[in-house]
């Protein structure tokens, strides 16, 4: 839950301002002012998802041992939380930026090239959720999930 919350607050701090600005930039400038206006936004995300995802890595081991290592949890239980949460935090910044991107491709109105890449990377994910799921555990859905928003983030960003 981690991630999740650590995305979310990326997203309304740095994301969701950007609609606003993306879509003056596409009324008074086209799609030359978008590029030049995506491509800012989309070194910021990436630069502050990075650092991010090592401290949520790096954070993450600390707060699953003080959190989950009494009880009924061991020492290892509270590292296979840790490695789950720190091979998920990898899909932070593709997380992100994609969302940057969404709304980029909604000022310039283009809802349904959305809704194709949204429905094709659901598809890939579940098949990845159930491969690399059997293979590896939660870490492999975890990986699964990175790949997709990787992969849905790169299609997008090369479209918009």
């Amino acid at each position: 839950r981690v991630p999740l919350a650590v995305a979310a607050v990326l997203v309304a701090v740095i994301v969701t301002p950007s609609y606003t600005a993306l879509s003056e930039a596409f009324g008074f400038g086209g799609r030359t002012a978008v590029r030049q206006l995506l491509r800012a936004r989309v070194a910021r995300v990436m630069s502050v998802g990075w650092i991010v995802v090592i401290l949520v890595a790096a954070g993450g081991f600390l707060l699953a041992r003080v959190f989950f290592s009494r009880g009924e949890l061991s020492i290892t239980d509270a590292n296979q939380i840790a490695l789950t949460q720190a091979v998920y935090a990898l899909a932070i910044p593709p997380y992100v930026g994609g969302a940057l991107v969404t709304r980029a491709l909604l000022a310039a109105n283009r809802q349904r090239l959305q809704l194709v890449v949204g429905v094709l990377g659901a598809l890939v994910n579940l098949l990845l959720n159930v491969g690399l799921g059997a293979a590896f555990g939660v870490n492999g859905i975890a990986v699964a999930t990175a790949l997709v928003y990787t992969a849905t983030f790169a299609w997008m960003l090369h479209i918009a």
